[in-house]
C-alpha cells in the first residue's frame, strides 16, 4: 500500500486550481465569480433545449435538493437566473437562464479553456491519459464502496 494521503494531496489540488481560478477570473473583471456548482448549473442551463426545475437539475448533478436551491437562489441574486412558477404544475419552479448568466458562463468558461491550457503545460499525452485514468478508477473506488455500504 502508497504510504500517501490521497485525500489531502487531492486537497491541496483542488484548492490551488480554485485559488488560480478565482485569480484570473478577477484579472478578466469577472466581477462575482460564481461558485464551481454555479457554473455547473449555468452549463446545464445553456445546454438544455427544454424547460429545467430544481429536480431536473438536483438528479443530474447527483446532490441534495437544498444545495441546489441554496445555489440556486444565490444566482437569482446574482442576476444569473429567473425562477418562475410552471403554468401547468404550480408546485414547480421553472429556472430560466438569463444574459448575465449566459454572458458570465461564455466569460469565465473562455477563461476556464486558458487555465486548463496552463495547467496542462509540459504534461504528456500519456500522462494526462494516466492520470484520468488512476481518477476514474478512485471514482469506481468510492461507487463501489457506496454501493457495498448501501446494502449492509
Amino acid at each position: 500500500m502508497i504510504n500517501q494521503n490521497i485525500i489531502l494531496e487531492v486537497k491541496k489540488l483542488n484548492l490551488a486550481i480554485g485559488k488560480y481560478l478565482f485569480e484570473t477570473h478577477s484579472r478578466k473583471n469577472i466581477k462575482i465569480p460564481p461558485s464551481p456548482l454555479q457554473t455547473e448549473i449555468l452549463s446545464i442551463l445553456l445546454q438544455s433545449k427544454k424547460a429545467l426545475y430544481i429536480k431536473d437539475i438536483q438528479k443530474r448533478l447527483q446532490i441534495s435538493k437544498a444545495a441546489v436551491a441554496e445555489a440556486i437562489d444565490k444566482m437569482e441574486r446574482k442576476g444569473y437566473i429567473k425562477k418562475e412558477p410552471c403554468k401547468s404544475d404550480l408546485r414547480k419552479i421553472e429556472i430560466k437562464l438569463l444574459d448575465e448568466g449566459k454572458k458570465t458562463y461564455i466569460a469565465l468558461n473562455n477563461n476556464i479553456k486558458k487555465v486548463n491550457e496552463v495547467l496542462l503545460e509540459n504534461i504528456s499525452q500519456k500522462e494526462m491519459e494516466d492520470f484520468l485514468g488512476i481518477i476514474h478508477k478512485i471514482e469506481k473506488n468510492i461507487r463501489k464502496k457506496e454501493n457495498n455500504d448501501k446494502v449492509i
